[in-house]
């Protein structure tokens, strides 16, 4: 009965947050888009790239009018490439590079910026923005042949997959289309570009004296993708 009880005042709280004037002009949206990386070419003797991914990303925004909101997006993505790792081995004697192991790039990345809606009362609504944020980024690379024995991962290192760990600062820009479905709901379909500089970065899991690094490189990743928005409140349509 109390766990009943508990609950009860759990919905009604809910149903007071859903119509309070406080939460007028939020909403809040999940997403998903497929993203093509553009190859770095200012990088030394390679051309790293991040390839195809896929990302998922919740945006929120606070419309402060019909035509200009502030909005933010967490997202969480993957990505397929290569890049360029360097190292010394033969006793440290000989720097050796490898720039053709594969190499998936795992973020986790949160932005806030200003959106504007210039004819917002449309069918078909466009709007674009910009924002700016950071994000944690994972690199794992997969080394074989030759590569891998140098690094002292074959054999005894079987199995195990060297990653650099970093928080990066990352700028996006998006320009969209925007329809509403009926109830408060919304369909959106986004176009963006975000961009990132990834550091030179240390590889944990490889021997000290290798000083193995990941070369520093440019994220520039295109993105596509589609958007499901829902208002935090129904005092929130306007």
């Amino acid at each position: 009965m109390v766990r009943k009880a508990e609950f009860q005042r759990a919905l009604a709280l809910a149903g007071l947050l859903w119509t309070s004037p406080a939460l007028a002009g939020a909403e809040l949206g999940i997403g998903v888009d497929a993203s093509r990386d553009l190859k770095d070419a200012k990088v030394g003797q390679s051309v790293p790239g991040m390839g195809t991914g896929l990302s998922l990303r919740a945006p929120a925004r606070w419309r402060l009018k019909d035509s200009l909101a502030v909005r933010a997006d967490l997202g969480l993505g993957l990505a397929f490439g290569n890049d360029r790792v360097e190292w010394r081995a033969y006793e440290t004697m000989v720097p050796v590079y490898s720039d053709t192991h594969s190499t998936t790039l795992s973020t986790l990345g949160i932005a806030l910026g200003p959106e504007l809606s210039p004819w917002a009362s449309t069918a078909v609504s466009p709007y674009f923005g910009v924002m700016g944020g950071y994000m944690w980024a994972r690199h794992w690379h997969r080394f074989d042949g030759m590569a891998e024995q140098l690094l002292g991962l074959a054999g005894g290192g079987q199995g195990v997959h060297p990653y650099t760990d970093q928080v990066v600062p990352m700028v996006q820009m998006h320009i969209g289309g925007r329809t509403e479905i009926g109830n408060g709901l919304a369909i959106e379909v986004e176009a963006g570009y975000n961009v990132a500089f990834m550091r030179e970065a240390q590889l944990a899991q490889t021997p000290d004296e290798l000083d193995a690094v990941r070369v520093a490189y440019g994220l520039n990743q295109l993105k596509l993708g589609l958007n499901l928005v829902i208002p935090l409140s129904k005092g929130s349509e306007s």
